[in-house]
């Protein structure tokens, strides 16, 4: 998945956020709030590296663009988040 993939699960997600918090206001706090930018953050930096590798790697730049169609990082997310 690429940054415009992961601003539009943003944009999808900030419902439920906004519901949460109008629910509990201490649902989140801000520890939380910045360990899941930081999961952002180092997920995104794991499929940059990832396709630096295939790029320069044997499998060359097809294999690299192709890499980022896949929403397998994103499912994976959510399995180990769940």
């Amino acid at each position: 998945m690429n940054a415009d993939g992961y601003f539009m699960l943003g944009l999808l997600c900030i419902p439920f956020y906004v519901y949460t918090v109008i629910q509990d206001p201490e649902a989140f706090t801000t520890k939380d709030i910045i360990l899941s930018n930081l999961n952002i953050v180092f997920v995104f930096l794991g499929s940059v590296s990832i396709n630096l590798a295939l790029m320069y790697g044997v499998a060359g730049i097809v294999q690299a663009i192709e890499n980022l169609k896949t929403v397998w990082q994103i499912i994976l997310v959510i399995i180990i988040q769940s």
